[in-house]
């Protein structure tokens, strides 16, 4: 059986060789070559020296690294279609060339991938003629102006630019750069023009080289001089870190949005957004620290945003960021902004407050503006909105809305500090305590017109909420104060609060709180007020229960407990409530608790 299998399979394999062999006789006349040319093989050119110049469209790949002799010595593109391959290979300038690769007049479709182009005596590449440039894993070391400079609507990925004299990576109107890198280069880092896109960038340690020059102090032209990422109008950043830089972290004009950024140990604000932009999602830390020297500028409390974690315009929308240990404050934008789902924590730093006295101003209102935006979460202009925020442990205070705005289920948490500091700004010179003026310490302030709904200031050290003219405040809780819960004036309102062991710790008593002429560290706190309304609230454990003076005011349903807890400086001791003076003051229910005492004409 076997030997038959073998002497068969045998038989097949001669019958396909013979069936499927080549025909044995070679063909008539002289051998002709298979092989391919050069061109055929590889249809690209060559560039193997310095300089070169490409005046035709087509594919050019560099044969070595080539090092620069002269200041021409460098690729000049003057054509349309170009696509270069370095090929892993370096073009030095041996700070002698130009350029590493220039563009020669107005052209489109330049492609230029890997390779290193370093150490000339200008610009790496500076290709800002040529459209739609796509430019990949290049990297840009040392050269003494800008790392690599692109056209209109270009792109580049995945490269790297670092220690260049001036800017890292700049691109033109609609330019998109996607996970790069721009470290210690001498101005800012990554820039884009209008309509730009910059995604999954890192931006560390640039600017050291930029000066604030008195030219550049108009708002927002301060952003191609030392930030870390800034874009133009109507762009978008987006997984994106920005630490270390000389001036902010991300700065962008007007319409844009930031989503999902981080930006630290900035010299000035982490986040600097432009009006009417977006910023969400996104993490400040530690900014403001070591502001750039400034030339010829002096600083006005009016650029004290400058230090914030976020600071936006006017009409943007911050959601869902969070802004951490920064020198000015957390969370910090102008009119008709919204701040909602945001977290602010340890912002604010007490050398910000003699910056009035230093500069010679003595107007209470600019004094109180750097109060605002050296806070947890603030809209420092008129409208805004904040919405179920969390400020704690700030320098100043936690949260604060200025004319007409909307506060809303948000928490302030042991803001304040006990740092004294020069008050020359407000008392002519004297020096007292921030705390005895209520100022420092704040958990939730509103301006005037304002609504609060639901929110709670608790373990602050100054003022729990303090209210503006007409303003309102509903369902919320001022508890563990070291002053007041809640402080109250003309037109305002108050109803169904809950004031709880507010003004326990005593601060020492200063000319501001005699001038005042009641105590401010109880449950309920109005002084020489008119036109206010309590209703349902109730205080309890306070060092006073309701505190109160003025004309025209109005308490409905108030209950008050157990108050007169601690010492005072002489006014309502152990009173539970008191109403001292009003001409036309109404109590309405029956449920005050004892020991109240009603004083009028």
């Amino acid at each position: 059986m076997k030997t038959r299998n073998t002497t068969l399979a045998i038989c097949v394999c001669l019958f396909a060789s013979a069936a499927f062999a080549g025909d044995l006789n070679p063909p008539a006349g002289a051998p002709q070559s298979t092989m391919k040319t050069l061109d055929e093989v590889e249809s690209r050119t060559p560039i193997d020296q310095l300089p070169f110049t490409i005046n035709q469209p087509g594919s050019y790949f560099l044969t070595r690294d080539l090092t620069a002799t002269g200041v021409n010595d460098y690729i000049i593109v003057a054509a349309s279609d170009v696509a270069i391959d370095f090929r892993g290979f370096t073009i030095d300038g041996a700070n002698a060339a130009d350029f590493g690769v220039f563009a020669s007049g107005s052209h489109t479709n330049l492609f230029m991938r890997d390779g290193v182009i370093r150490d000339c005596a200008g610009p790496g590449a500076n290709v800002r003629s040529i459209n739609e440039c796509v430019v990949e894993r290049m990297h840009f070391y040392d050269n003494n102006g800008d790392g690599l400079s692109v056209g209109f609507a270009s792109v580049v990925r995945e490269c790297h630019a670092r220690s260049n004299d001036e800017g890292g990576i700049v691109g033109r109107l609609g330019t998109e750069i996607h996970n790069s890198i721009a470290a210690f280069n001498g101005y800012s880092g990554i820039v884009v023009d209008a309509e730009g896109l910059v995604a999954g960038c890192t931006s560390r340690g640039n600017g050291d080289d930029a000066v604030l020059l008195a030219s550049e102090v108009e708002r927002g032209s301060l952003t191609f001089l030392g930030d870390g990422i800034a874009v133009g109008d109507d762009s978008r950043v987006e997984r994106s870190v920005a630490t270390g830089n000389a001036q902010h972290g991300i700065e962008t004009f007007q319409r844009c949005t930031i989503q999902l950024c981080v930006a630290s140990d900035n010299n000035l604000s982490g986040i600097a957004a432009g009006d009417r932009s977006v910023v969400t999602q996104c993490a400040t830390r530690n900014n403001g620290q070591n502001p750039p020297p400034q030339t010829g500028i002096p600083q006005v409390p009016e650029d004290i945003e400058l230090y914030a974690g976020v600071c936006a315009g006017a009409a943007t929308s911050i959601s869902q960021c969070a802004a951490m240990d920064n020198v000015g404050g957390g969370v910090v934008t102008l009119e008709n902004s919204t701040i909602e789902r945001c977290a602010a924590a340890r912002n604010g730093d007490i050398a910000l407050l003699s910056v009035p006295a230093a500069r010679g101003f003595i107007d209470p209102e600019i004094f109180i503006r750097i109060l605002a935006v050296t806070s947890g979460v603030t809209t420092a202009g008129d409208g805004g909105v904040i919405n179920q925020c969390v400020a704690g442990q700030n320098v100043v205070g936690g949260v604060l809305g200025h004319t007409g705005a909307s506060l809303a289920e948000s928490v302030a948490r042991a803001n304040g500090t006990d740092t004294m500091a020069p008050q020359s700004a407000m008392r002519g010179g004297s020096t007292q305590p921030f705390v005895g003026e209520g100022f420092i310490g704040l958990g939730i302030s509103a301006g005037e017109g304002s609504v609060v709904h639901r929110c709670a200031a608790v373990s602050n050290l100054g003022v729990g909420v303090t209210l503006g003219v007409c303003a309102s405040i509903t369902d919320s809780l001022a508890c563990d104060n070291e002053l007041s819960g809640f402080d109250l004036v003309d037109g305002g309102s108050a109803i169904r609060c809950l004031a709880y062991e507010n003004g326990a710790s005593i601060p020492p008593t200063t000319n501001a709180s005699a001038e005042r002429g009641a105590p401010d560290y109880a449950g309920f706190f109005v002084n020489l007020k008119r036109d206010l309304r309590i209703e349902s609230c109730h205080s309890a454990q306070n060092n006073q229960g309701y505190a109160i003076t003025g004309d025209h005011i109005v308490l409905i349903k108030n209950s008050s407990y157990d108050n007169g807890v601690g010492s005072d400086d002489g006014f309502f001791f152990g009173l539970n409530c008191s109403i001292v003076g009003g001409t036309q003051t109404i109590l309405i229910g029956a449920d005050n608790h004892d020991n109240f005492e009603l004083d009028t004409p």
